[in-house]
């Protein structure tokens, strides 16, 4: 049996943490703003806080968490901040390759892509050029 060759070895996008260091951003400044104006407590500015920094820190913890490989016999992802998660697909079960983008990761060059095969399926999230990832597994699924 041949050696498996690395193709592509990917992550998910630094393009997708905006929108989570936004939201966090706000929750952060509600709390401060609250806070301030003596509208929340200060155990609801600390909580609504914590919250802004949760919701900023554990997406960007996932991504960094988190990678994709493909080589000439699968498509693997492996995720996970505490405990590791391995998820694959070998390239000669694929029976369909799904591309989701949303308006937004269609904006910032992203999509998601899920690759089926008969036993499961694996989703890219988050990468960019999803539609070159696509063409190189569909080339080397065939």
């Amino acid at each position: 049996m041949a050696a498996e060759i690395k193709l592509l070895v990917a992550a998910p996008s630094a393009k997708n943490w905006p929108l989570a260091l936004a939201g966090g951003f706000l929750l952060v400044l509600t709390a401060a703003v609250g806070f301030a104006l003596q509208a929340l407590s200060s155990n609801a500015a600390v909580l609504t806080a914590a919250a802004g920094v949760a919701l900023v820190a554990l997406p960007i913890l996932s991504a960094a968490n988190t990678s994709y490989l493909v080589t000439s016999a699968r498509v693997t992802a492996v995720s996970g901040i505490l405990g590791k998660t391995e998820v694959s697909v070998p390239l000669d079960t694929v029976r369909e390759l799904r591309l989701k983008r949303s308006p937004v990761q269609r904006a910032l060059g992203l999509g998601d892509l899920e690759v089926v095969g008969s036993g499961g399926s694996v989703t890219l999230a988050g990468i960019e050029e999803p539609e070159a990832a696509r063409e190189r597994i569909l080339g080397l699924a065939a």
